[in-house]
């Protein structure tokens, strides 16, 4: 019924069908709000132990977006440098509009993840983190957009000269 999982900690788990007949039993004994409950934690706790896929599944599926929205944020720059960008993309576009749209470093990470295959989309979402901010005086933040508006005109606009303007900003 468990299968040994290697990695740098050695974990066991339940055979997936063990697993799906527990579950399906759990939820014909137990209330739904207790069920519920019983995932935050175990989401909570598979994020301490360094597994947020895990984790991330479970704050999805419980409705829990406050903690998935802080976990792929700090996800992020790790699925980008490991080339994970479709896996960070699923991820942010999992979160409710409101969120994405009011909250600049999801946009970057939405221009990161769509640089490289669509430019054009990719420095829309820079623009618009770029202009949050701008707003909120973050010049960290607004540098790192800049970048990514830079490096999407020399990625896809086949010309230069759309850098002009962005140049002076630097």
């Amino acid at each position: 019924f468990n299968e040994k999982q290697s990695g740098r900690k050695t974990r066991y788990r339940y055979h997936p069908m063990f697993r799906e007949f527990l579950l399906k039993s759990l939820a014909s004994h137990l209330p739904a709000e207790l069920i519920t409950s019983l995932k935050k934690t175990a989401a909570r706790l598979l994020k301490a132990d360094g597994q947020p896929e895990a984790a991330l599944s479970l704050f999805f599926e419980t409705g829990n977006m406050d903690e998935a929205f802080q976990l792929i944020l700090r996800q992020a720059r790790g699925l980008v440098l490991q080339g994970r960008i479709r896996t960070l993309e699923e991820w942010l576009r999992r979160l409710p509009d409101e969120m994405i749209a009011g909250h600049p470093r999801v946009l970057y990470w939405l221009g990161a993840c769509r640089l490289s295959i669509d430019p054009v989309e990719g420095k829309n979402y820079f623009e618009k983190s770029l202009s949050i901010f701008e707003n909120q005086g973050d010049i960290s933040g607004a540098l790192f957009c800049i970048c990514g508006v830079i490096d999407s005109i020399t990625y896809g606009f086949g010309s230069f000269k759309p850098l002009d303007p962005w140049i002076q900003k630097i």
